[in-house]
């Protein structure tokens, strides 16, 4: 008896495990994908007159030790250029050596 019931749930799992691939193989229709309505598009075009590379800094501004300064006092778009610049000259000179002898600008770096 027992016996015969083991055997029964096993196969009422398999059944049911068989069914339920089935129903995931079924075709169903995309739907679209939108956003929630908490978000909100805002884009705006941002053209940078420097490059990604050196921040507009050159060789000059790459290699001198001190960062380079930040005007508080200008709009939001220019704090924005500034701190990337600033990001770009502090990222450059943790990660590079930036003397000549190390082969920046010659083997490496802006030219």
């Amino acid at each position: 008896m027992v016996m015969a019931m083991a055997s029964v749930i096993c196969r009422l799992g398999v059944v049911i495990i068989a069914l339920g691939l089935a129903a995931s193989c079924a075709p169903t229709k995309p739907s679209p994908i939108t956003p929630p309505d908490f978000i909100v598009y805002t884009m705006a075009p941002v053209y940078h007159q420097n490059s990604l590379l050196d921040g507009g800094l050159g060789m000059a501004g790459l290699r001198n030790p001190s960062s380079p300064p930040i005007d508080k006092n200008t709009n939001k778009e220019h704090k924005r250029e500034n701190l990337r610049t600033l990001a770009i000259h502090t990222n450059i000179r943790a990660l590079l050596d930036t003397s000549e002898e190390g082969g920046f600008g010659r083997l490496y770096g802006p030219r």
